[in-house]
């Protein structure tokens, strides 16, 4: 659903804009909003989640989200040189509310997951992503201002975020005892446990650097395509990528429900089930991603052409190329979830920073060479040259450990 509002709220503007430097400069300032949020996240969303054993406590991942807030704050100063005007500028301080927002919600959701209510997680995704982008799309209907609608869809999303996720948790989760009772309750007051941020962020803090990191490699292309191919270019490029969000959504409906059975899996020492599992999650994602690169290439076009107001033959084939960057982000995903489930953050961190690297030499001369087809192929293949590395991080740590431990 978070993936979704993103892209619904960039194809408003496109079909409601008719300049696509228009386009690419929202989506500039979406991607700079999206990676203050990972500041804001700090890692602890993906921990929060899977902290299964409550090793610590909602009021420390509470505090902890405090300090990345105020980071994230502090951090969109870097942002400055990017930012060519004063509405971009705009435009990227309400996104940053948005997310902080939008950071404060997951917190209370991840009671929720973590207590294994999938139903109630997903009721509170559901309505603040549902009042977000309703609030900005009938704003932006009514005014045509991007600026105005994203402070309608602030206070929209303050009310989503309070009614679905805050309101609920403090009235059924106000304490937790100390018990890994699924049924138990996954927060406890200030006064029945000890705050241990300080640990908790040595915990996170490879996560944060990895979700980090992560977006960087996405952002890369972007940047590139911006310096050396101009707004206009970006504005097709934001646009042309939107279809790689349907398999990512994949991660969200698919893969995180399941993540209490691989933990349950990697617990008891099921091996063969476990890899039979995700070989069938992986084989899904494969299938889904050759699909939509099918659809995508045929009735792409015109499909975009409705719900995004933009013609997008002269890149139909980087259009279809690209749903394959969607199909390698979910692999990465899964792999991640993994590496962090057997808490090996540690070094799946480096594998990501490799690809970082592999990312800022390989994108600028496939742009220079290829154009926006060069961004494309580029940014697949970093993806898939990190999900192997991933594949293999998790696949030994498993071996070597978890499973082996269990035999």
């Amino acid at each position: 659903m978070f993936s979704f509002t993103t892209l619904l709220m960039v194809l408003v503007v496109s079909h409601l804009s008719d300049d696509l430097a228009v386009v690419g400069s929202f989506g500039f300032a979406l991607v700079a909003a999206q990676l203050l949020y990972y500041v804001g996240l700090f890692g602890t969303s993906e921990f929060q989640m899977t902290d299964y054993r409550r090793a610590f406590a909602f009021v420390d991942y509470a505090r902890l989200k405090l300090y990345s807030s105020v980071a994230m704050a502090v951090s969109s100063l870097v942002l400055v040189p990017w930012v060519d005007s004063a509405a971009e500028a705009a435009t990227v301080g309400l996104l940053t509310g948005y997310y902080v927002l939008c950071s404060v919600g997951e917190l209370y959701q991840n009671v929720f997951f973590q207590n294994r209510r999938l139903d109630l997680y997903g009721k509170a995704l559901f309505l603040r992503s549902a009042v977000a982008t309703v609030s900005f799309a009938a704003t932006m209907v009514l005014t045509r201002q991007v600026v105005v609608s994203l402070a309608v869809c602030l206070v929209g999303t303050a009310f989503g975020v309070w009614w679905g996720a805050v309101r609920p948790v403090r009235r059924d989760y106000a304490t937790v005892p100390d018990t890994d009772d699924q049924d138990a309750p996954a927060t406890t007051s200030a006064d029945e446990v000890p705050h241990r941020v300080r640990d908790l962020a040595r915990q996170c803090l490879p996560l944060f650097l990895i979700a980090l990191v992560s977006y960087a490699i996405q952002v890369v292309p972007r940047l590139v395509v911006k310096t050396m191919m101009g707004n206009e270019a970006l504005g097709y490029f934001t646009l042309y990528t939107q279809p790689a969000f349907a398999i990512i959504l994949v991660n969200h409906f698919v893969f995180r429900p399941v993540l209490d059975r691989y933990h349950h899996l990697i617990d008891t020492g099921a091996a063969a089930q476990f890899w039979r599992l995700k070989r069938v999650h992986l084989a899904s994602v494969v299938g889904a991603t050759a699909a939509l690169m099918v659809v995508v290439y045929f009735f792409g076009v015109p499909i975009m052409r409705v719900v995004a107001g933009a013609d997008l033959a002269p890149v139909r084939t980087e259009m279809t190329v690209v749903v394959a960057y969607g199909g390698a982000l979910v692999a990465c995903g899964l792999n991640n979830w993994m590496t962090t489930l057997i808490r090996r953050q540690k070094e799946a961190f480096w594998v990501y920073l490799g690809a970082l690297v592999l990312s800022v030499v390989l994108v600028p001369v496939a742009v220079h060479l290829h154009g926006l087809m060069g961004a494309s192929v580029s940014l697949v293949a970093v993806l898939v040259v990190l999900q192997a590395g991933l594949a293999a991080v998790a696949r030994y740590a498993l071996t070597r450990g978890s499973f082996a431990t269990k035999q």
